[in-house]
């Protein structure tokens, strides 16, 4: 289809998913080894778009999403579930919460994609915010932020067995490429991510 409509990049989304559960801040370079299926369909996608593009002529692009957040997330995910129970002021039962987990906000990756669709294909790139932030620090910030009542239960939930520790992206190729960094912190895109649940 895109080479029906004459297009001339193709760009993908995939996800950390593909390199599997590493300990390490993780870059391009870095071994993939899927342990999910989700994963392992993310990685043949990549190959197959890459070697069609290559056989079309067409510029590539796929960025490996770590975690995205923002207004109207799915309610079940983290970030959303913990600010719409903090702003009930419910007790929420989490894990320790001392996973690295890497978090980029949305109109990041939308200013991100202004850039890239006029610029030449990247291959495979990270598209993360580049820093790992503790969970427990996450939800020590939304409860900050809403001012909510909500008991935290750190420890409630044991870690699951392929529980994934750290998730954090390098970012090195995809901001060369593009002259690009997030701007947005996590405190302000928390903060608008409340307000919107607020007033939704």
């Amino acid at each position: 289809t895109a080479r029906h409509f004459n297009c001339k990049h193709w760009i993908g989304f995939g996800s950390q998913a593909e390199y599997g559960n590493r300990d390490n801040r993780i870059s391009e370079t870095d071994t993939c080894a899927p342990t999910t299926l989700y994963g392992k369909s993310k990685l043949a996608c990549s190959q197959l778009s890459a070697e069609l593009c290559m056989a079309m002529g067409m510029e590539h692009s796929w960025l490996r999403l770590f975690s995205v957040y923002g207004p109207d997330d799915n309610h079940e995910w983290l970030i959303q579930y913990l600010i719409k129970e903090m702003l009930a002021n419910r007790a929420i039962n989490v894990t320790k919460g001392e996973q690295l987990w890497d978090y980029l906000y949305v109109d990041d990756i939308s200013t991100m994609l202004l850039k890239l669709i006029e610029a030449k294909g990247i291959g495979v790139a990270n598209l993360g915010s580049g820093t790992g932030i503790p969970v427990c620090t996450i939800i020590e910030k939304i409860k900050a932020i809403i001012g909510s009542d909500s008991q935290i239960n750190f420890g409630a939930i044991a870690y699951r067995d392929d529980q994934v520790m750290r998730m954090e992206a390098d970012i090195g190729k995809l901001s060369a490429h593009l002259g690009w960094m997030p701007e947005i912190s996590l405190d302000d895109g928390l903060a608008q991510s409340i307000t919107f649940l607020r007033n939704t």
